[in-house]
Protein backbone atom coordinates (compact mmCIF):
# COMPACT_ATOMS: atom_id res chain seq x y z
CA UNK A 1 0.00 0.00 0.00
CA UNK A 2 1.44 3.36 -0.66
CA UNK A 3 2.19 5.51 2.30
CA UNK A 4 -0.57 8.62 2.51
CA UNK A 5 1.94 11.20 1.03
CA UNK A 6 3.09 9.07 -1.68
CA UNK A 7 -1.03 8.67 -2.77
CA UNK A 8 -1.56 12.65 -1.72
CA UNK A 9 1.49 13.32 -4.10
CA UNK A 10 -0.25 11.41 -6.90
CA UNK A 11 -3.48 13.72 -6.35
CA UNK A 12 -1.48 16.83 -6.50
CA UNK A 13 -0.16 16.03 -9.78
CA UNK A 14 -3.30 14.83 -11.32
CA UNK A 15 -5.15 17.84 -9.70
CA UNK A 16 -3.25 20.73 -10.68
CA UNK A 17 -2.22 19.22 -13.63
CA UNK A 18 1.34 18.60 -13.92
CA UNK A 19 1.50 16.17 -16.31
CA UNK A 20 -1.36 17.26 -18.23
CA UNK A 21 -2.60 20.54 -19.94
CA UNK A 22 -5.96 19.94 -17.77
CA UNK A 23 -6.79 23.19 -15.14
CA UNK A 24 -8.96 21.53 -11.92
CA UNK A 25 -11.63 23.29 -10.24
CA UNK A 26 -10.94 21.73 -7.06
CA UNK A 27 -8.38 24.33 -4.56
CA UNK A 28 -5.69 22.66 -2.13
CA UNK A 29 -5.81 23.76 1.39
CA UNK A 30 -2.00 25.09 1.98
CA UNK A 31 0.46 23.29 3.31
CA UNK A 32 2.17 24.22 6.78
CA UNK A 33 5.55 23.22 5.21
CA UNK A 34 7.42 25.68 7.48
CA UNK A 35 5.53 25.16 10.43
CA UNK A 36 6.26 21.42 10.47
CA UNK A 37 9.82 21.67 9.74
CA UNK A 38 9.73 23.88 13.06
CA UNK A 39 7.89 20.94 15.32
CA UNK A 40 10.78 18.68 13.75
CA UNK A 41 13.62 20.83 14.69
CA UNK A 42 14.01 20.45 18.10
CA UNK A 43 13.91 16.61 17.67
CA UNK A 44 16.68 16.86 15.23
CA UNK A 45 18.45 18.94 17.13
CA UNK A 46 18.68 16.62 20.35
CA UNK A 47 19.59 14.31 18.35
CA UNK A 48 22.67 16.47 17.01
CA UNK A 49 23.81 16.74 20.52
CA UNK A 50 23.60 13.21 21.50
CA UNK A 51 25.88 11.86 18.24
CA UNK A 52 28.75 12.32 20.22
CA UNK A 53 27.56 9.58 22.78
CA UNK A 54 27.76 6.90 19.80
CA UNK A 55 31.43 7.53 19.69
CA UNK A 56 33.26 4.14 19.16
CA UNK A 57 35.96 4.34 21.95
CA UNK A 58 39.47 3.04 21.05
CA UNK A 59 39.88 -0.95 20.44
CA UNK A 60 37.43 -3.37 18.85
CA UNK A 61 33.64 -2.01 18.64
CA UNK A 62 32.06 -4.67 20.55
CA UNK A 63 28.49 -2.69 20.22
CA UNK A 64 28.14 -2.99 16.63
CA UNK A 65 25.36 -0.92 16.50
CA UNK A 66 26.81 1.83 17.54
CA UNK A 67 28.56 2.87 14.41
CA UNK A 68 25.38 2.05 12.44
CA UNK A 69 22.87 4.60 14.46
CA UNK A 70 25.75 6.88 14.35
CA UNK A 71 25.78 6.89 10.80
CA UNK A 72 21.66 6.88 10.09
CA UNK A 73 21.33 9.53 12.60
CA UNK A 74 23.93 11.73 11.13
CA UNK A 75 22.19 11.09 7.50
CA UNK A 76 18.80 11.50 8.89
CA UNK A 77 19.42 14.88 10.20
CA UNK A 78 21.24 16.12 7.10
CA UNK A 79 18.25 14.99 5.05
CA UNK A 80 16.32 17.22 7.28
CA UNK A 81 18.65 19.92 6.79
CA UNK A 82 19.02 19.06 3.22
CA UNK A 83 15.18 19.66 2.90
CA UNK A 84 14.81 22.56 4.68
CA UNK A 85 17.43 24.77 2.65
CA UNK A 86 15.91 23.21 -0.44
CA UNK A 87 12.63 24.51 0.31
CA UNK A 88 13.85 27.89 0.80
CA UNK A 89 15.77 28.27 -2.22
CA UNK A 90 12.56 26.69 -3.86
CA UNK A 91 15.08 24.00 -5.00
CA UNK A 92 12.82 21.06 -6.36
CA UNK A 93 15.87 18.95 -7.60
CA UNK A 94 17.51 18.80 -3.96
CA UNK A 95 14.58 18.51 -2.02
CA UNK A 96 13.73 15.46 -4.27
CA UNK A 97 17.30 14.10 -3.60
CA UNK A 98 16.90 14.64 -0.03
CA UNK A 99 13.16 12.89 -0.11
CA UNK A 100 14.19 10.06 -1.29
CA UNK A 101 17.05 9.50 0.60
CA UNK A 102 15.11 10.02 3.43
CA UNK A 103 13.18 6.88 1.92
CA UNK A 104 16.06 4.95 1.95
CA UNK A 105 17.32 5.54 5.44
CA UNK A 106 14.08 4.98 6.95
CA UNK A 107 14.25 1.25 4.87
CA UNK A 108 18.11 0.48 6.23
CA UNK A 109 16.81 1.72 9.95
CA UNK A 110 14.01 -1.04 9.66
CA UNK A 111 16.45 -3.28 8.08
CA UNK A 112 18.98 -3.11 11.01
CA UNK A 113 16.49 -2.94 14.14
CA UNK A 114 14.75 -6.26 12.35
CA UNK A 115 17.85 -8.90 14.23
CA UNK A 116 21.27 -8.41 15.20
CA UNK A 117 22.29 -10.16 11.66
CA UNK A 118 20.48 -7.56 10.10
CA UNK A 119 22.89 -4.99 11.79
CA UNK A 120 25.85 -6.99 11.20
CA UNK A 121 25.21 -7.75 7.69
CA UNK A 122 24.99 -3.47 6.36
CA UNK A 123 28.04 -3.40 8.62
CA UNK A 124 29.71 -5.97 6.35
CA UNK A 125 28.53 -3.89 3.74
CA UNK A 126 30.45 -1.37 4.33
CA UNK A 127 33.59 -3.35 2.96
CA UNK A 128 31.66 -4.63 0.06
CA UNK A 129 30.97 -1.37 -1.11
CA UNK A 130 34.57 -0.11 -0.37
CA UNK A 131 35.97 -3.02 -2.72
CA UNK A 132 33.43 -2.53 -5.18
CA UNK A 133 34.85 0.72 -5.46
CA UNK A 134 38.08 0.13 -5.32
CA UNK A 135 37.77 -2.42 -8.40
CA UNK A 136 35.87 0.23 -10.63
CA UNK A 137 39.13 2.43 -9.68
CA UNK A 138 41.57 0.04 -10.20
CA UNK A 139 41.73 0.05 -14.45
CA UNK A 140 42.19 4.03 -14.03
CA UNK A 141 44.54 3.85 -10.88
CA UNK A 142 47.22 1.50 -14.07
CA UNK A 143 47.02 4.26 -15.95
CA UNK A 144 50.04 7.07 -15.65
CA UNK A 145 47.43 9.83 -15.78
CA UNK A 146 45.39 7.84 -13.18
CA UNK A 147 48.57 7.49 -11.26
CA UNK A 148 49.57 10.69 -11.02
CA UNK A 149 46.25 12.15 -10.08
CA UNK A 150 46.34 9.07 -7.62
CA UNK A 151 49.81 10.50 -6.39
CA UNK A 152 48.17 14.50 -5.59
CA UNK A 153 45.80 12.93 -3.49
CA UNK A 154 47.37 10.26 -1.47
CA UNK A 155 50.24 9.97 0.45
CA UNK A 156 51.67 6.54 -0.39
CA UNK A 157 51.80 4.75 -3.87
CA UNK A 158 49.37 3.29 -5.69
CA UNK A 159 51.15 -0.13 -5.22
CA UNK A 160 51.40 0.23 -1.42
CA UNK A 161 47.56 0.81 -1.37
CA UNK A 162 46.68 -1.71 -3.41
CA UNK A 163 48.95 -4.06 -0.92
CA UNK A 164 47.28 -2.52 1.69
CA UNK A 165 43.60 -2.88 0.06
CA UNK A 166 44.32 -6.31 -0.75
CA UNK A 167 45.37 -7.26 3.32
CA UNK A 168 42.25 -5.77 4.13
CA UNK A 169 39.75 -7.81 2.22
CA UNK A 170 41.56 -10.74 2.88
CA UNK A 171 41.46 -10.30 6.53
CA UNK A 172 38.10 -10.09 6.57
CA UNK A 173 37.05 -13.25 4.19
CA UNK A 174 36.35 -11.12 1.16
CA UNK A 175 37.24 -11.53 -2.52
CA UNK A 176 35.94 -8.38 -3.90
CA UNK A 177 33.31 -9.93 -6.39
CA UNK A 178 30.86 -9.87 -3.60
CA UNK A 179 27.65 -7.92 -5.24
CA UNK A 180 26.10 -4.91 -2.69
CA UNK A 181 22.79 -5.30 -1.51
CA UNK A 182 20.01 -4.23 -3.73
CA UNK A 183 18.05 -1.69 -1.83
CA UNK A 184 14.49 -2.89 -3.96
CA UNK A 185 15.14 -6.65 -1.91
CA UNK A 186 15.93 -4.81 1.68
CA UNK A 187 12.61 -2.93 0.52
CA UNK A 188 11.15 -6.49 0.58
CA UNK A 189 12.23 -7.59 3.41
CA UNK A 190 11.08 -4.71 5.98
CA UNK A 191 7.69 -4.59 4.10
CA UNK A 192 8.12 -1.93 2.46
CA UNK A 193 8.70 -2.88 -1.09
CA UNK A 194 5.65 -0.68 -2.68
CA UNK A 195 6.37 2.63 -0.73
CA UNK A 196 9.85 2.20 -2.38
CA UNK A 197 8.81 1.67 -5.67
CA UNK A 198 6.74 4.38 -6.34
CA UNK A 199 8.41 6.93 -4.16
CA UNK A 200 12.18 5.36 -6.07
CA UNK A 201 10.56 6.06 -9.53
CA UNK A 202 8.54 9.65 -8.98
CA UNK A 203 11.08 11.18 -7.23
CA UNK A 204 13.90 10.13 -9.71
CA UNK A 205 11.91 12.12 -12.46
CA UNK A 206 13.62 14.90 -10.67
CA UNK A 207 16.80 13.68 -9.16
CA UNK A 208 18.42 12.41 -12.32
CA UNK A 209 18.39 14.31 -15.52
CA UNK A 210 14.99 12.62 -17.23
CA UNK A 211 13.22 14.13 -20.05
CA UNK A 212 10.55 15.29 -17.64
CA UNK A 213 13.27 17.24 -15.71
CA UNK A 214 14.88 18.50 -18.67
CA UNK A 215 12.15 20.32 -19.98
CA UNK A 216 9.73 20.71 -17.15
CA UNK A 217 8.89 24.40 -16.57
CA UNK A 218 10.28 25.09 -12.63
CA UNK A 219 7.15 26.59 -11.84
CA UNK A 220 5.65 23.13 -12.20
CA UNK A 221 7.90 21.25 -10.74
CA UNK A 222 7.72 23.44 -7.56
CA UNK A 223 3.73 22.43 -6.74
CA UNK A 224 5.23 19.05 -5.97
CA UNK A 225 7.42 20.85 -2.91
CA UNK A 226 5.15 20.68 -0.50
CA UNK A 227 4.02 17.32 -0.42
CA UNK A 228 7.98 16.47 -0.39
CA UNK A 229 8.84 18.26 2.39
CA UNK A 230 5.80 16.50 4.14
CA UNK A 231 7.03 13.11 2.79
CA UNK A 232 10.96 14.17 4.02
CA UNK A 233 9.47 15.00 8.02
CA UNK A 234 7.59 11.85 8.33
CA UNK A 235 10.58 9.49 7.15
CA UNK A 236 12.93 11.25 9.49
CA UNK A 237 10.47 11.28 12.46
CA UNK A 238 10.25 8.14 12.14
CA UNK A 239 14.01 7.16 11.67
CA UNK A 240 14.63 9.34 14.97
CA UNK A 241 11.43 7.41 16.76
CA UNK A 242 12.64 3.88 15.78
CA UNK A 243 16.25 4.07 16.51
CA UNK A 244 15.42 6.41 19.95
CA UNK A 245 13.11 3.25 20.88
CA UNK A 246 15.87 0.71 19.99
CA UNK A 247 18.91 2.06 21.60
CA UNK A 248 17.99 0.75 25.19
CA UNK A 249 17.51 -2.42 23.89
CA UNK A 250 21.48 -2.72 22.89
CA UNK A 251 22.61 -1.22 25.78
CA UNK A 252 23.48 2.58 24.40
CA UNK A 253 22.44 5.59 26.03
CA UNK A 254 18.99 7.11 24.27
CA UNK A 255 18.39 10.89 23.51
Amino acid sequence: MLSYHVRYLFAVAKERAILGGMQSALKFPPIPVEQIFAQLHEQVDKVSAFLPALDRGEGTDDNCYRGIFKGLLMEARDGFTNAVEAWKAKDYRRLAWATRSLVELKIWTKYVLASKDNALALNREYDVDGSNLWALLKPALNTDAGQQLFAQIFPIPVSEMTTKVQQHLDSIGLTGDEDYMRMAQVAKEVGLAGEYKYTNAILSKFVHATGLSILVVPEQAQVMMPMNCIGACINVKQILDDIQAHLPKVGLPSY
